[in-house]
């Protein structure tokens, strides 16, 4: 019977241990895109839409001396109390202007965590799950390769 040269079997370690890794990190990423996915689909469909009127604009000026706008929105809620806030979305130019109408969406046990729902909401809520997809499938694609070359060793 032939021996294997410790290097050949070394190598052939190394790249099994390779193997290893990525599929825990293929698979830690699975979740990860699982779970945020699962918040993506439950979160809008507690929160609740309600149109608000934008009754100031705030300006801020950050460390580096940009000025940036931040409505501030007046919205009805459920009860019939109205709720202002003032949402944490700055722009440069401003987005909004004084007594415009904008959807607000938010989640009625937190009405202060209140927001101005835009088409971006979407890209914003499935960027995580997207990514961390992606991220599995080229994980488990280099441990499905470092395998492959583990097995390629030959003595």
């Amino acid at each position: 019977m032939p021996r294997r040269s410790p290097t050949r079997r070394q190598g052939a370690t190394v790249e099994f241990v390779l193997a290893l890794l990525f599929l825990a990190i293929a698979l830690l990423m699975a979740a990860i895109a699982i779970a945020t996915g699962i918040l993506a689909v439950r979160l809008p469909a507690s929160d609740v839409a309600a149109r608000g009127v934008v009754i100031e604009i705030v300006e801020r000026v950050d460390n580096e001396g940009n000025a940036l706008y931040y409505p501030v929105v007046n919205f009805p809620l459920p009860d019939g109390s109205r709720r202002t806030i003032e949402t944490s979305d700055g722009s440069w130019p401003p987005a909004y202007k004084v007594d415009d109408t904008v959807t607000v969406t938010y989640d009625p046990a937190h009405p202060e965590r209140a927001h101005i729902a835009s088409p971006a909401d979407a890209l914003t809520r499935w960027i995580w799950p997207f990514v961390t997809a992606i991220l599995s499938a080229a994980f488990l694609a280099a441990a499905l390769l470092a395998r492959w070359l583990a097995r390629s060793v030959r003595p």
